[in-house]
């Protein structure tokens, strides 16, 4: 064997000495398993303020040691996740993932990645989008704010609400009438935007100004808005 074979030899065998001796070589874990996760939502529409939900499914194979974790990243400022792991069943486990928003984030498209993490197989993710839509909102206006009428006589005021993200029917009405003051509302509950509500003045009012208030509510939202109404002597 001449010189230079030998010399190979010696070095191949320092290479694999080297590589049998680097720290960790032999105890470091190698991913050997999988992992697969499946979602029940691959989008959680929200409003501003709002909060939903969705469960992720883990699954693993037997060779797959240790826990998996399940963890939310990319959130921006104002969405916020939490995570709520089951007690895994054979290879099989679920977790119920809440993502909250706060009232000022603002309203488009975010996405946040989820994943699943084991010691000794690749990490399984997938993205969720969250369309973010303005916060539902509700207000309402009164034409005239201020009319006179004289005892006896008859007014109308027209009630108008502007609403965003609010489809709900909402129900109309006065609150706090003065005696002698009746009111009809036409309609009293309202899919649309607009009312109308009259006011009947009783022969017994005494003249003066008098407030009347129109309240609108739905949906665990109130809104109110008032007309001032001078009654004059017949």
């Amino acid at each position: 064997m001449g010189r230079r074979s030998r010399h190979q030899m010696m070095a191949f065998a320092l290479i694999a000495s080297f590589a049998a001796c680097e720290p960790g070589a032999a105890t470091r874990p190698q991913p050997i398993g999988t992992i697969t996760m499946t979602t029940d939502h691959a989008s959680l529409p929200m409003a501003q303020g709002g909060q939903d939900s969705m469960i992720v499914t883990i699954d693993r194979t037997s060779d797959v040691t240790g826990t998996v974790t399940l963890s939310i990243e990319g959130a921006p400022a104002g969405i916020t996740a939490t995570v709520s792991q089951g007690t895994p069943v054979g290879n099989t486990m679920t977790a119920k993932v809440v993502i909250r928003t706060a009232w000022y984030v603002a309203p488009g498209t975010y996405t946040i990645l989820v994943r699943a993490s084991g010691s000794s197989a690749p990490d399984a993710q997938t993205a969720i989008t969250l369309p973010i839509a303005h916060a539902p909102s509700l207000q309402v206006f009164i034409t005239p704010t201020n009319l006179a009428v004289a005892r006896g006589g008859i007014a109308t005021v027209q009630v108008s609400m502007q609403r965003v993200n609010f489809p709900d029917s909402v129900f109309i009405y006065s609150d706090s009438l003065p005696p002698g003051i009746i009111s009809s509302i036409d309609p009293p509950a309202a899919m649309g935007t607009s009312a109308t509500v009259t006011l009947t003045i009783g022969t017994s009012v005494a003249p003066g100004h008098y407030v009347i208030w129109t309240r609108v509510s739905a949906g665990g939202q109130s809104r109110i808005a008032s007309t001032g109404i001078d009654v004059t002597a017949q």
